[in-house]
């Protein structure tokens, strides 16, 4: 027998480079199609607002397309200086409607917004750009 012969159909078509890239450009998509779902649904934890003279703190990245945490929890009666962080691709914003709050953040840069919150509730934020792609989160003030 000849070796040519034992040779699949599969292997006499393709081209030994394309019989390896194709294993290896599926896995890249399936990994960036993972992460890009991940950074979809903004999978964080919550983070509760330090204070620290008087005002709390706490930041948010705005990455394409969730802000991560998307749940700010804030004490009631002080103010709340709130960055945010595009470590996205795209042109984000942080957008309140109660508060009238209405930020842009290009790419790569970082805004500081200090809030401040009439009654204690619960504040909806989200990216006007990016809003029905689910980049939205919350900020919960304490009673």
């Amino acid at each position: 027998m000849s070796t040519a012969s034992q040779e699949t159909e599969y292997e006499r078509t393709t081209p030994r480079r394309s019989r390896i890239l194709i294993p290896i450009v599926a896995v890249l998509l399936i990994g960036g199609i993972g992460l890009a779902l991940v950074d979809m649904a903004g999978f964080s934890k919550h983070q509760i607002a330090q204070v620290h003279g008087g005002v709390a703190s706490a930041t948010t990245t705005a990455r394409d397309f969730g802000y991560v945490p998307a749940l700010i929890q804030a004490p009631r009666g002080v103010p709340l200086r709130v960055t945010i962080r595009n470590q996205g691709a795209h042109t984000h914003n942080f957008s309140i409607d109660a508060l009238g709050v209405d930020v842009v953040i290009p790419p790569r840069t970082t805004q500081v917004v200090t809030l401040r919150f009439p009654v204690a509730g619960m504040y909806l934020f989200y990216c006007r750009f990016h809003q029905a792609l689910g980049m939205r989160g919350r900020i919960v003030v304490g009673r």
